[in-house]
């Protein structure tokens, strides 16, 4: 239960619950909270930066909480901005609709923190929002459902690469490349043949290519894998002598 909340301004609570949250999870789960907060606020007030929102973490937890502050805004609105968000934290879960001011963002953002849980060695455990110590636990689920609201731009065959950091047969089987300048994570759907391969490549750079889906602002939602392959280590390519062996040198 978010103890922060008691005899404070109302707010939105964090948690990611799990035995071994590592400091790139953490860092990647608020990032991705804070995205959805400011993008669901300036879509309701039709302002940006129209508030501000201030954190506060609890003392030996991985709760951190969220309170909304009036910046060009009316105070009136930050009760129903909460709602809102909160509301449609349990749409995006259940699927019963697409939430109201959840941009295509915010949604993507609902369903990188539900993808955390997914992540390996239990890193993450469980992901909720709290408000007024009601939760809305986020699943995989999420994921599937960000990806029937999501207004997809086009979809088209091409290619991506990053660093394979995540496998799991989840709602079907999947891996997530991270993206090395975005620092986004892509999720790959792939058969079964496959999963020799995608095991052994945990962990490295990898290139896939396939039908890729896009979202309307032009992101990458998702691959169906057509073709992978594994990066070769640096230890494993060819020296400067072998290559210029290779190419016929004396």
């Amino acid at each position: 239960m978010p103890d922060a909340d008691r005899g404070k301004p109302r707010s939105l609570t964090l948690e990611l619950d799990g035995r071994r949250v590592t400091a790139d999870a953490f860092s990647r789960g608020i990032r991705a909270f804070s995205t959805l907060l400011n993008e669901v606020s300036t879509e309701f007030t039709g302002q940006a930066k129209s508030v501000d929102w201030t954190v506060s973490l609890q003392t030996r937890s991985t709760m951190i909480s969220f309170s909304p502050e009036p910046a060009a805004v009316n105070a009136g609105k930050i009760a129903r901005l909460l709602n809102i968000i909160h509301d449609g934290i349990e749409s995006v879960e259940t699927g019963s609709m697409r939430p109201p001011h959840f941009s295509d963002q915010a949604l993507q953002s609902a369903r990188e923190l539900a993808e955390l849980v997914s992540n390996v060695a239990g890193e993450v455990d469980a992901v909720r929002v709290w408000k007024d110590n009601h939760p809305h636990t986020l699943t995989m689920r999420t994921v599937k459902h960000v990806d029937s609201f999501s207004s997809r731009g086009s979809q088209d065959w091409g290619s991506v690469e990053g660093r394979l950091c995540m496998v799991s047969e989840l709602g079907g089987f999947h891996f997530i490349v991270m993206d090395p300048l975005t620092y986004k994570p892509v999720r790959c759907r792939f058969p079964e043949s496959l999963l020799g391969q995608v095991i052994r490549a945990f962990g490295k750079r990898v290139f896939v290519s396939g039908m890729i889906q896009y979202l309307g602002n032009g992101e990458i939602a998702s691959v169906d894998v057509d073709e992978f392959r594994r990066f070769p280590n640096s230890k494993d390519l060819p020296g400067f002598l072998e290559i210029y062996g290779i190419l016929g040198g004396s």
